[in-house]
C-alpha cells in the first residue's frame, strides 16, 4: 500500500481540493467552533476518519470592563499613548477596551 496524501475535514466537508502531501494544515476560516477530522489516502482509497479534533476561536477578550474616563490615559494597540476620540480598541490600566 502506497500513501497518496491526505483530506481535510471541516464540519463534515472536505476544505482540500487536491490531496495534501503534509500532515499540518492551516485553515484561515472563522468558523467559531469547528470540527476537524482528517483521512489518509492510498493509492488503493480513503482511510476511515481520524479521532475528531475540536477547534474553538477566541479574540482573546475574556472581560468586558467600562473604561476609566476621568484616568484618561489610553494606548493604542502598538503602544503609543493616545487621547480617545472615536470607536476601537485600546489599553487602560493593562486592559484591553472597546469603545462602540
Amino acid at each position: 500500500i502506497h500513501l497518496a496524501g491526505y483530506n481535510v475535514y471541516r464540519n463534515g466537508i472536505k476544505q482540500n481540493e487536491a490531496l495534501l502531501a503534509s500532515t499540518s494544515y492551516t485553515d484561515n476560516s472563522i468558523d467559531a467552533d469547528a470540527t476537524y477530522k482528517v483521512t489518509a489516502v492510498y493509492d488503493k482509497g480513503e482511510s476511515a476518519y481520524s479521532n475528531e479534533a475540536q477547534v474553538t476561536v477566541s479574540d482573546g477578550i475574556t472581560e468586558q470592563v467600562s473604561p476609566d474616563i476621568e484616568n484618561n490615559v489610553f494606548y493604542d494597540l502598538s503602544g503609543r499613548r493616545v487621547n480617545i476620540s472615536k470607536k476601537g480598541i485600546y489599553i487602560q490600566n493593562g486592559r484591553k477596551i472597546i469603545l462602540k
